[in-house]
């Protein structure tokens, strides 16, 4: 399973009750975000904030005069990162975090039913696209989960176009 649908399937699972599991989604969002991927998890040793120490990497092809090589380059990092610390943004609880990571190309619309849950729908302006949330107890939970889909899909769309322009350039 990657990363994407590693944070999703946790946003679908998640209790809003459950402080420490909606940090480390916070938290793996970030290093997606990035363009790493987490390769382990587990709470920092020997601190009484409670952190969470993420290893993660990030493959990088290395060019030749412009041509790929046959190896990938994997970058390896170790990284700490706490609950109230100002470098991570709190896409689980703030709103704000999720309109800086928001596809300004998509309009969002979000639905409150009336057991209080959220289902967010985030279409793209020209109508070629749409992604929508589950129903979930949160709101940021439910616009999160779109906006990854909406973030992974544009993605894959990005990656498929560079793999046909390479096709299309071999002799």
């Amino acid at each position: 399973m990657n990363d994407a649908a590693t944070i999703l399937k946790m946003i679908k699972e998640v209790s809003p009750n459950d402080v420490l599991k909606l940090y480390e989604i916070d938290t793996r969002v970030w290093v997606w975000l990035q363009g790493y991927e987490v390769r382990s998890v587990k709470p920092t040793v020997g601190d009484d904030i409670g952190g969470l120490t993420f290893r993660y990497h990030k493959a990088f092809t290395a060019k030749d005069k412009g041509k790929p090589l046959s190896r990938n380059l994997m970058i390896d990092s170790e990284a700490r990162f706490y609950p109230n610390g100002d470098l991570l943004k709190r896409f689980t609880t703030s709103r704000d975090a999720l309109k800086i990571i928001r596809p300004y190309e998509y309009l969002l619309h979000m639905t409150e039913h009336y057991d209080g849950s959220f289902q967010c729908v985030m279409t793209a302006k020209d109508d070629t696209h749409r992604e929508e949330s589950p129903i979930l107890f949160k709101e940021e939970l439910a616009e999160l989960c779109a906006t990854m889909q909406v973030i992974a899909h544009k993605r894959q769309q990005l990656l498929n176009t560079e793999v046909s322009r390479a096709a299309d350039q071999k002799p």
